[in-house]
């Protein structure tokens, strides 16, 4: 299943977009939301992957395209309630699109795994993130990298980060 392969490249630490072994750096892309907390739910990538995905991939590459409808969002975070038991409550699932989009590259990362829940990783050591902005006709464009001073402590929200919360018993 593509759950399992997301899982085994994680682990296995693969390419979320061609397979192969990382190597030093792993890229992870998203919003602004998902690069100051570092935590993701797809696999890294190679940073020359990420950048041919930020190009060519449509969400990324982008500003008016958007695959979530919130109305069918809400209806797959009502199934897995339904189906699991815990409510989709968290900052990693956005109906709106982001302002921008972000690769932030990191040397390693460490898996965050909850009963229940699907896993998600925590990126850390990160070396830098690479902010692409979107332009006048549309497409984004990278406009500037940050580089952090030394490895931050997690922010209080990624601390107590809970993907999923049990839905409360009557």
């Amino acid at each position: 299943s593509d759950e399992a392969k997301r899982v085994r490249c994680i682990r296995e630490r693969l390419c979320g977009l061609c397979g192969q072994p990382m190597g030093r750096y792993v890229a992870f892309m998203g919003g602004p939301s998902t690069a100051e907390h570092r935590v993701y739910f797809d696999p890294g990538m190679h940073t020359d992957c990420a950048e041919y995905a930020m190009a060519v991939c449509p969400y990324f590459a982008l500003r008016d395209f958007d695959f979530s409808d919130p109305g069918q969002v809400k209806q797959r975070h009502k199934a897995e309630e339904d189906k699991t038991g815990y409510k989709v409550e968290t900052y990693l699932h956005r109906a709106e699109k982001p302002a921008y989009m972000a690769m932030l590259v990191a040397q390693r990362y460490t898996e965050i795994l909850e009963p229940g829940a699907p896993l998600y990783v925590r990126a850390v050591d990160v070396d830098r993130v690479l902010i692409y902005e979107f332009g006048a006709d549309g497409r984004s464009r990278h406009t500037r990298t940050e580089r952090p001073a030394a490895e931050q402590p997690a922010p209080s929200s990624a601390v107590k980060f809970k993907a999923f919360h049990k839905r409360p018993q009557p």
